[in-house]
């Protein structure tokens, strides 16, 4: 960040360059969010763990794949998760290793 900038107010996800990155902010999104944390309130991740925490984002659970289109946006499939685990896998893939979708009965991750 340039001395004496600040970041921008309000943003709240990174977006990963998705082609429909801009969508995000519309409040068809923000109803699509709504109604998947309604649907499972709790971080899949975090369950699968034996955890109980509260799911704060709607992520897509096969991520952007090359070809997705905006119907796919809009479709998912979603799945909740909380903002840890979101990030985690952010970072995750921004590395290029495989997305982890929880853990085996001795604690191992589970790959896509």
């Amino acid at each position: 960040m340039a001395t004496g900038s600040t970041p921008r107010r309000g943003r709240t996800r990174q977006t990963g360059g998705s082609a429909f990155a801009h969508l995000y902010g519309t409040a068809r999104w923000q109803r699509t969010r709504k109604t998947q944390l309604e649907r499972e309130p709790l971080c899949g991740r975090c369950r699968a763990r034996g955890h109980v925490t509260v799911a704060t984002v709607c992520n897509h659970t096969n991520g952007h794949p090359a070809g997705e289109t905006e119907e796919m946006f809009w479709t998912g499939p979603f799945d909740s998760q909380c903002a840890n685990c979101h990030s985690s896998d952010q970072a995750r893939l921004e590395r290029g290793a495989a997305q982890v979708r929880g853990c085996d009965s001795d604690g191992w991750p589970i790959g896509i």
